[in-house]
């Protein structure tokens, strides 16, 4: 049954007063029915201590970047546990505050190693690829990257957090001309993670 009701946003200054509409169901919220949730706080498997980055591949598997655990964690879309990588370190597959995450159409996983300063790669069962970047300033720099993001084209995007810029690189992880946009006067507070959608 529909029911009248009242919405006012103060922000927006304006307000709708007497609007028919729909009652929602109860377990809405924002569009969106709760479903579960997993973990708790310590460092066996399926705990975190300050989950930070989230993101999924093809095949519905969710990786979160376990931040001051120093590790990437892999479960299924039903929080079970498959497996992890990753240590307190500055070597290569070892992380200092692992933040932004991102998965390519390729299965390749970008993650955000905020205080190496520095992009590593990884396949989807934790395989080391590659890396790069180093602390600066230059391009392919970052001062504590905290996103990142990938497009249809396979362009990869960071948040230079430290560096208050957005920096894009093309598919051969070399920074793209003219394609760095921000900086210290720019007028952003730090950059939180970065996503692209296909569209």
């Amino acid at each position: 049954m529909a029911a009248k009701r009242f919405f006012c946003s103060c922000a927006g200054l304006f307000c709708l007063a007497g609007a028919t509409v729909a009652a929602p169901p109860l377990a809405r919220t924002a569009g969106y029915v709760y479903v579960t949730q997993w973990g708790s706080f310590g460092g066996s498997n399926g705990q975190f201590s300050s989950p930070y980055g989230v993101a999924t591949d093809a095949a519905g598997n969710v990786y979160v970047a376990d931040q001051f655990n120093h590790r990437i964690q892999k479960f299924t879309s039903t929080g079970t546990y498959l497996t992890q990588w990753g240590s307190y370190g500055g070597g290569s597959g070892q992380f200092f505050g692992p933040v932004g995450l991102a998965i390519d159409a390729a299965g390749q996983v970008y993650v955000a190693d905020s205080n190496n300063h520095r992009i590593q790669t990884f396949t989807t069962a934790g395989t080391y690829v590659t890396q790069w970047g180093s602390h600066g300033s230059g391009n392919g720099q970052f001062d504590y990257p905290i996103g990142v993001g990938t497009d249809a084209a396979g362009n990869f995007y960071v948040a230079d957090g430290g560096n208050h810029r957005i920096q894009k690189f093309a598919p051969n992880l070399t920074p793209a001309s003219a394609v760095s946009w921000g900086g210290v006067k720019a007028r952003y507070r730090q950059p939180g993670p970065a996503a692209a959608q296909d569209k």
